[in-house]
């Protein structure tokens, strides 16, 4: 079974601050002299994803810790949520825990990087 992000926070797929690299599987060998020879190494390469969210309340933050921890084991655990890009729904796995910035009162920014995989 799969976990998905949870319908009750706001969707991920309406932020602003969204930043994407996608994946980079060509190898590139520099030559003695001429260009470059280059190849595909793989043509499943996970894009780079960084994510924002602008306004959490305490109780969305507390939900999202929540399902950050337990329901994907402090991220170790991929995730179905709708691609930002695309609209379609994506598996989605964090590259690092996400980061949280008081902005005031009980509100909090919310900066996720995350991987869409292939």
């Amino acid at each position: 079974m799969s976990n998905v992000f949870p319908a009750s926070l706001p969707s991920l797929d309406r932020l602003g601050g969204l930043g994407v690299a996608f994946g980079d599987p060509v190898k590139r060998t520099p030559m003695t002299t001429g260009p470059a020879k280059t190849r595909r190494r793989s043509t499943a390469v996970p894009d780079s994803y960084s994510l924002h969210h602008p306004s959490y309340t305490q109780a969305q933050a507390d939900q999202f810790v929540s399902f950050w921890k337990d329901d994907l084991a402090h991220g170790a655990l991929s995730f179905d949520m709708a691609d930002p890009l695309t609209g379609l729904t994506a598996v989605f796995r964090f590259t690092t825990a996400p980061k949280w910035r008081p902005i005031g009162g009980s509100k909090w920014a919310l900066t996720i990087p995350a991987e869409r995989m292939p």
